[in-house]
């Protein structure tokens, strides 16, 4: 009697430890024990497909045989010939044949990997090995291609395997949506009937084995390094990703950053970069943390770095602007050819939960045959003050992400010369004249028809026409005339609507008014923006410049400001110089208009040097915090200074919100403690849904997003002290 006993605890012992590992050998390339019960080795000696677990569609000429004739593993492999004993196929005929089996992939075990030895010289781009996946319903037929038979069906791995006639190793990683599927694999020889050379396919030792994901090791390289000092606020974050077994490859990387050596979570992405905004002279600490399916790494070291001192009180200058002491005017371009130059305020935002009304100067240079133009741009860019965009006819402000663009344009281009209301200039209209024009989002003159007498749908998304700088109406005015303009910028909050005007200097004259309405929820994702100027030159130049002027304030006030600190609003000003001025208030209001005061701040008497005064007050209000800065006189009149805004100094607290793009829900995770509510809103703000959260421990929501289109959502999250807009994308496969 033979005792069969332990082989059967051999193999229950070999399926225990697939269960424990979690890994399942779908085909084995040595045998036929795997769950198929295909031979992915042809080991059984009737030299049949079907013996071997598989079935075979042969064409007339050209077939797959089972055998010892082609093989690269073992005695036996499966070949294409034209009869059993040859490895060698006729050329001058188009033939397809296939062999193919049903697999079945686990659920959860989502990391699936084909490996097979091949060898086939074939012709490239015509004759070759090809691999499918498919459905079980659908048989391949001869002389057809597998994915014309079914529609549904996709080329896995290379388009074809040929050109070796040496054996080979092929690894295919299969897409994790095929756990807990059964599909039906297919190995097809495919040829024209032009030419090829021989041998033909060879292929042995098919594996197909899947297993549960692992975590993926930690990222290396990290830039900044560890310890780096002087590191610029404009220094982008890098990293090498971690090395793959295959089973462990890292999707995305969670990004830690903060001023402890426990820095908070920022933000997830899936590149191996990410551009934080830094301040300056701070010593910062982060992590990467690669993770995928399986969940996160462990062990990821914290890599402290400090940021260098700011050499411009001002601006971040980005690329060619420049700017020296003391820093009220930038230069973005000087007159040379291939210029581009930012400068956004270092220090303010601009608020639009308020009116303002701001006068810049601005000096377009003294060459009228001289280009491009300067932008002055609102925007909430990831790059944030680090950002400078695409340069010629965007004016160094194309690309930029989540941003209102005002452009005073120099130089006629193509694209610009129908964006105006009629009559437009045309293609070949001898009209040049210097414009304002408003764009959105980094989109700016785009030419979809290549025809500059008409506007192609799109061409002009939600903006008004471009208008002439004239004077007098119906003259058009040379800007870049060497003297210096009035550009004004303005916002009424309550109808949401932006003007801009170029004035003479004077402000006697107005050259020319552009208008636009919009959310700044919508296109910003925050009501506080932030702001500078760009420009640009390319074959032509300019000295493009501007300057602030000594504050948009009465004139012996240089400064005025809020800020957060310790918890509490830090109000800070600076004077010029006082006559007769007795002492300033703070007054503070919830709503803007009911104003209390608050604190008041003794005069440090006359002085025709820089005073500087500050005074920290709390921030009552849970939504936005108004205040008022009051200037008194030793004869008791009293003078209003400017008023302020600011969100409550128990700030909003970020959220993280994955996978996006998102394909059947958006998980969103928190830790604050004043969340108060979700809204799902589409591309232009509208509410699709709202989920309330409640305050008893929770700490994240889902929204399903399986029934919406593919496109960009917006997500807005409501806390106590504030709200902020996200953007996502959904893309279903």
């Amino acid at each position: 009697m033979k005792h069969t006993f332990p082989k059967l605890l051999f193999l229950l012992f070999l399926c225990l430890s697939d269960l424990v590992n979690g890994q399942t050998t779908i085909i084995n390339p040595a045998n036929a024990t795997g769950t198929s019960g295909a031979d992915g080795s042809f080991q059984n000696a009737t030299n049949t497909f079907a013996a071997n677990g598989w079935t075979v569609v042969n064409a007339a000429t050209n077939q797959w045989f089972v055998g010892t004739t082609a093989t690269c593993v073992g005695t036996r492999g499966a070949y294409i010939g034209t009869a059993i004993g040859n490895n060698n196929y006729t050329n001058n005929i188009s033939q397809i044949s296939h062999f193919y089996d049903d697999v079945t992939f686990p659920a959860g075990q989502s990391c699936i990997t084909l490996t097979f030895s091949w060898r086939c010289q074939g012709e490239s781009g015509f004759d070759g090995i090809r691999v499918s996946l498919g459905s079980t319903g659908v048989a391949p037929v001869a002389n057809t291609l597998f994915t014309t038979s079914d529609p549904t069906a996709t080329v896995i791995g290379n388009n074809f395997y040929n050109l070796n006639g040496t054996c080979n190793t092929a690894t295919i990683t299969i897409p994790a949506s095929n756990a807990g599927t059964t599909r039906r694999l297919v190995f097809s020889w495919i040829n024209d009937a032009s030419i090829g050379s021989n041998p033909a396919a060879t292929i042995d030792a098919i594996s197909l084995v899947s297993s549960n994901p692992t975590v993926p090791n930690c990222a290396t390289a990290l830039t900044p390094a560890n310890g780096t000092t002087n590191v610029s606020t404009c220094n982008p974050f890098s990293w090498t990703a971690p090395a793959s077994t295959g089973c462990n490859t890292a999707t995305s990387y969670d990004v830690y950053l903060g001023t402890s050596p426990t820095p908070g979570l920022l933000t997830n992405v899936t590149t191996t970069s990410f551009q934080p905004n830094l301040n300056f002279s701070t010593t910062y600490f982060y992590q990467i943390v690669p993770r995928n399916a399986a969940g996160a790494a462990v062990g990821c070291p914290v890599f402290s770095f400090t940021t260098g001192a700011s050499t411009n009180p001002q601006y971040n200058l980005v690329d060619d602007a420049t700017s020296s002491s003391p820093f009220n005017c930038v230069t973005l371009t000087p007159n040379l050819l291939s210029q581009r130059g930012c400068a956004w305020d270092a220090n303010s935002v601009m608020n639009f939960a308020s009116n303002f009304s701001y006068d810049i100067d601005v000096n377009l240079g003294s060459n009228d045959g001289g280009a491009d133009g300067m932008a002055f741009v609102f925007q909430n860019d990831p790059l944030g003050r680090c950002k400078c965009g695409t340069v010629g006819g965007a004016l160094g402000a194309g690309g930029i992400l989540n941003s209102v663009i005002v452009e005073l344009d120099t130089y006629i281009n193509f694209e610009d010369r129908d964006d105006f209301v009629a009559p437009t200039i045309g293609t070949f209209g001898p009209e040049d004249p210097d414009h304002l024009d408003v764009w959105f989002n980094g989109n700016i003159n785009p030419d979809l028809d290549f025809n500059a007498d008409a506007v192609a749908p799109g061409e002009r998304p939600a903006t008004p026409n471009a208008v002439r700088l004239q004077n007098p109406p119906g003259t058009n005015y040379n800007i870049e005339n060497g003297l210096t303009h009035k550009f004004r910028i303005s916002w009424n909050a309550g109808t949401q609507t932006m003007t801009a005007s170029i004035l003479n200097s004077a402000l006697t004259i107005t050259y020319g008014t552009i208008t636009a309405t919009f959310n700044p929820l919508t296109v910003f994702g925050t009501n506080t923006p932030y702001f500078g100027f760009t420009a640009s030159t390319g074959g032509l130049s300019n000295t493009q410049s501007f300057c602030l002027p000594t504050v948009l304030l009465p004139i012996e006030v240089s400064s005025y400001d809020v800020t957060c600190s310790n918890g509490a609003a830090l109000v800070t000003w600076h004077t010029e110089s006082e006559r007769d001025n007795d002492f300033f208030t703070i007054e503070q209001s919830c709503d803007g208009e009911t104003f209390v005061p608050v604190k008041t701040i003794k005069s440090q008497g006359d002085s025709h040097q820089q005073q500087e005064y500050s005074a920290e007050v709390e921030t009552p209000c849970n939504g936005i915090n108004y205040f008022r800065l009051m200037q008194t006189n030793l004869d008791g009149a009293q003078k209003e200074i400017a008023v302020k805004s600011i969100l409550p100094c128990t700030t909003f607290e970020e959220v993280y919100l994955y996978p996006n793009p998102a394909n059947t829900l958006i998980n969103i995770a928190w830790t604050s403690t004043s969340m108060r509510s979700i809204k799902l809103c589409d591309a232009i703000g509208h509410v699709i849904s709202e989920k309330a959260v409640t305050s008893n421990g929770q700490s994240s929501a889902q929204i399903a997003t399986d029934q919406l289109a593919n496109g960009v959502y917006l997500i807005q999250v409501n806390q106590e002290f504030g709200s902020k807009v996200y953007k996502i994308v959904v893309e279903h496969p």
